[in-house]
């Protein structure tokens, strides 16, 4: 006889049910000893089901959100339902970072590239972090990580990637880290790159523009917020790897190069090291063929 068990667990939609939703879909399949990139990928299709049910279902109603799941043998089923507008194109729908309402979303990652903030950050993010005056506007935030006070200016570039502001004080309207990650992966397989991709890539960027237009690793330090300059050397470092590149294409123009004509009768001197005895003799080679 297989293996059978089934559950089913109702919850408002509420942005922090969320959450739950991942760690009990988690908790429930388990029983099928999956691997832990299995239960990642549980996880983040159940996040962005519930996500979606959240954000555009009930669209900033209360609603309530059913998730139901079973296990057969070897086959977990998971279903998430809501009563709310539905979805007129579901293949559209599944695309990555696809919204019903572009004019007001935003993804926060090129946000995140001109600012380095974590995405931690980016999700807890309010209007009311940005000090606006006639000259700069000017990021204030506790980090989420090192709960330390960071100040970052913004520039006209970085506030082009910022949403119109909502109903609410949040700038930013994201699911988890992981749905986030995992659009990401789709779109980097999609465009050819096979390099591992995560909204985290963004704060990197940061930290190498910052590090390769100032040349001042303690200003990429405090920008970035980093506590010690031992975070912050990555960036520097990264640098002068590309600079020795740079020096070895270099030398890769001048390889191979046949010698002009009128270099050839210059004559090449070929030398025989010096001794106490016999001092350094040269001698002029006149055919360089």
């Amino acid at each position: 006889m297989s293996h059978h068990n089934e559950m089913e667990i109702r919850f408002l939609s509420l942005p922090e049910n969320e959450a739950f939703a991942r760690v009990v879909i988690a908790a429930f399949a388990v029983q099928l000893s999956p691997t832990v990139s299995e239960i990642a990928d549980i996880k983040t299709a159940v996040s962005e089901a519930v996500t979606n049910a959240i954000v555009h279902g009930y669209e900033g109603t209360r609603g309530t959100v059913i998730l139901r799941a079973s296990i057969d043998g070897t086959l977990l089923t998971i279903e998430i339902t809501d009563k709310g507008r539905g979805i007129a194109d579901i293949p559209q729908a599944m695309e990555p970072f696809f919204t019903t309402h572009p004019e007001q979303e935003r993804s926060g990652m090129g946000f995140a590239c001109l600012t380095g903030l974590r995405i931690s950050d980016i999700k807890a993010l309010r209007w009311s972090d940005i000090k606006r005056n006639k000259e700069t506007n000017t990021l204030v935030i506790v980090q989420k990580k090192t709960k330390a006070l960071n100040a970052v200016p913004i520039g006209n570039t970085a506030l082009s990637w910022m949403p119109p502001k909502g109903d609410d004080d949040f700038v930013f309207h994201l699911p988890a880290k992981a749905n986030v990650d995992a659009a990401l992966k789709r779109i980097a397989k999609k465009v050819g790159i096979e390099k591992n991709i995560s909204f985290h890539c963004s704060r990197h960027t940061f930290g190498i523009l910052v590090q390769a237009v100032t040349g001042n690793i303690e200003t990429t330090k405090k920008l970035m917020g980093h506590k010690s300059l031992k975070s912050t050397a990555i960036y520097a470092d990264v640098l002068t790897n590309e600079k020795v590149k740079a020096v070895d294409n270099t030398k890769k123009a001048f390889r191979g190069r046949k010698q002009r004509e009128e270099n050839k009768q210059i004559p090449r001197t070929k030398r025989t090291a010096a001794t106490n005895t016999h001092p350094r003799r040269i001698t002029f080679l006149q055919d360089n063929k």
